[in-house]
């Protein structure tokens, strides 16, 4: 793309300021224009009055049908050009060019019609059809006093071809087809967009699905998490649990080691103190032969240890020790001693 010395934008030599006008040429072919195939199957029917066979009958406007009267030859001026297909986008230009040139009537009192056909190629065929307007009103007067400028449309025909001038009763029937085919658009453009929702339907559905089911498995894991935490902490739990039960059942039954105890003193030694923390006793007591309790204790089955906390000695002059022991409790208490 380049900017010529015009100051216009060229794409490989076309000037792209061109590109609306061509546009909208295209548009007015495909749907405005009288000829195009689209407004043929959507515009209403026409009568026509041909005037050299209904020049004898009145012509009577009638606001149920279209109507149009087709000049004789004789009241009608026709022009014929060969153009480029390019010079569409000037269309407007080319035709005023041509009808100041060509016309014989003042420029207020000319009727204007044209049609653009293809003519092979890169050219299209112009067709111009000029008419003085008071002409014709004064040829529908003579058939009629009362005819108005907009209750017939007035056509030219060269060629074979039809040309609709401009200024009579063609803006009623533009303005019904302009409707018919703003509907017409609406309906094709829901119909569009219901059939759009239709294909995307499934998508959506699959859409909906795939988020359902990620959210699903998202809170899954998060509960397979939770659920693997609580796991953990029970199993924590119930390891102290054990160890707890293990000290409560041992610090349920105080009397299976002083039962011990007791038979193992005998009546000549006694106990200051006795304290028990889970299965290990702490003794402070008082012997004859210390030494010997000991080895008593220790050859004991129901003891797991025996372990001298102090020095054994002696207290006053009657011979009598003293000793502090630390004993190991099985750490089940259903042995009986």
């Amino acid at each position: 793309m380049v900017l010529s010395s015009k100051n216009q934008w060229e794409l490989f030599g076309f000037d792209l300021s061109q590109l609306g006008g061509l546009l909208g040429r295209v548009w007015r072919d495909v749907f405005w224009t009288y000829h195009s195939p689209i407004r043929q199957k959507l515009d209403e029917p026409v009568l026509a009055h041909r005037w050299q066979a209904d020049a004898a009958a009145p012509l009577l406007a009638d606001a149920d049908k279209c109507q149009a009267v087709v000049l004789p030859d004789t009241h009608v001026l026709t022009r014929h050009l060969t153009l480029p297909r390019a010079a569409l986008a000037n269309l407007p230009q080319i035709v005023a060019a041509e009808v100041t040139a060509a016309s014989p009537f003042l420029a207020d009192d000319t009727a204007v019609g044209q049609r653009v056909d293809d003519a092979g190629g890169k050219t299209v065929a112009l067709s111009l059809a000029l008419a003085s307007r008071a002409g014709v009103m004064s040829l529908l007067h003579s058939v009629n006093p009362d005819i108005a400028s907009n209750d017939y449309e007035i056509w030219a025909e060269s060629q074979d071809k039809i040309i609709i001038l401009e200024g009579f009763a063609e803006p009623q029937r533009n303005a019904r087809y302009l409707q018919r085919l703003t509907r017409l658009s609406i309906y094709s453009a829901v119909a569009l967009v219901a059939v759009a929702v239709l294909l995307a339907l499934p998508w959506m559905y699959q859409s909906y699905r795939l988020n359902k089911i990620e959210t699903e498995l998202q809170q899954s894991r998060l509960e397979a998490r939770n659920a693997m935490q609580l796991r953990t902490q029970l199993a924590d739990n119930n390891t102290r649990i054990n160890i707890l039960q293990t000290e409560v059942n041992i610090a349920a039954k105080p009397l299976a080691p002083l039962a011990v105890l007791t038979t193992s003193l005998g009546d000549d030694n006694w106990l200051g103190s006795y304290e028990q923390a889970g299965n290990k006793v702490t003794i402070d007591g008082y012997a004859n032969d210390a030494a010997a309790l000991i080895q008593q204790l220790t050859a004991n089955t129901y003891f797991n240890g025996v372990k001298p906390l102090s020095a054994i000695r002696k207290v006053g002059n009657d011979g009598v020790e003293r000793f502090r022991l630390e004993l190991q409790l099985p750490l089940s208490q259903t042995e009986q001693p």
